[in-house]
């Protein structure tokens, strides 16, 4: 298995509607809210199936692995799609652990995307939207800044923004909020933290490898619909940068019904980054 997507996510869910896309002759499909919802589509009615299915992850939240895999499998077997990009690998991804089946899913070992191309064998294609040493910086990063965070978040305890920095719970947009803010501030000591200074490195680090995602779909040399598992940090960025290159897109995201586990979450990047570190 790839390294898997590391971005943490809160608060994907919006408005719930069924997808129904009617494509031509093609039967229509309904993926069911208890499984999926539509939170933005390029037009205001799908009608056709867009260049970009954009499947909105939640990191090692076993539910919502198995309502994207159930996803992926219902347009694989609609329409034959069967390219999925995935954030958090750089290359061909070939699934690891199927023979051990869903239990894979619960350990957060397998990916929802892993677990569908598991069920449908080789008529499924799982590529990496990563570029490795972007990718591998932005995983060193974050072990910097989680290594910062304890005493960091400690010392800058009634600052609720440079707490939500230093937890990496912030947005793109509020990240830019507090980076054009703390432009305006001179001489504050917390501008040269160690702390502060790693996780605005992570934060910068995560925004460039959506230019390389958008290339990769742009100029990918595999046409028709794509489906894109990606953290919904991303989202919002490369949205504006397919509206840019005149692609159509709709978002899903996967249902939940319970939180993630924020331990499962982090033991399993810290696997991923003991093996890089000890690969370096």
């Amino acid at each position: 298995m790839q390294w898997t997507g590391f971005i943490l996510v809160g608060g994907l869910l919006g408005a719930g509607s069924s997808l129904y896309v009617q494509a031509n002759e093609i039967h229509p499909l309904e993926i069911p809210k208890s499984i999926a919802r539509i939170t933005e589509t390029s037009a205001q009615q799908v009608t056709q199936l867009p260049d970009i299915i954009l499947i909105q992850d939640i990191h090692k939240h076993p539910e919502a692995q198995r309502h994207i895999a159930e996803v992926i499998e219902r347009f694989h077997a609609a329409w034959g799609i069967q390219s999925v990009y995935l954030e958090g690998a750089f290359s061909d991804v070939t699934p690891v652990g199927c023979q051990e089946g869903e239990s894979s899913m619960e350990g957060g070992h397998l990916t929802g995307a892993e677990w569908a191309a598991c069920q449908i064998g080789s008529d499924l294609h799982l590529y990496g939207l990563e570029d490795p040493t972007l990718y591998r910086l932005n995983l060193i990063a974050y072990h910097q800044a989680r290594r910062a965070q304890e005493i960091g978040l400690k010392e800058w305890l009634p600052n609720e923004q440079l707490q939500s920095l230093l937890s990496l719970r912030m947005t793109p947009s509020s990240y830019a909020l507090f980076e054009q803010q703390k432009n305006a501030v001179e001489n504050v000591s917390w501008l040269h933290n160690a702390g502060i200074e790693a996780a605005e490195r992570f934060y910068e680090l995560a925004l460039a490898r959506n230019n390389v995602f958008i290339d990769r779909l742009v100029n990918s040399l595999i046409t028709g619909p794509k489906i894109v598992v990606l953290g919904g940090f991303h989202t919002a960025d490369l949205l504006e940068k397919l509206r840019q290159h005149q692609k159509s897109y709709v978002v899903l995201s996967p249902t939940v019904t319970y939180a993630a586990d924020p331990d499962l979450y982090a033991k399993r990047l810290d696997e991923s980054i003991s093996t890089l570190l000890v690969r370096n």
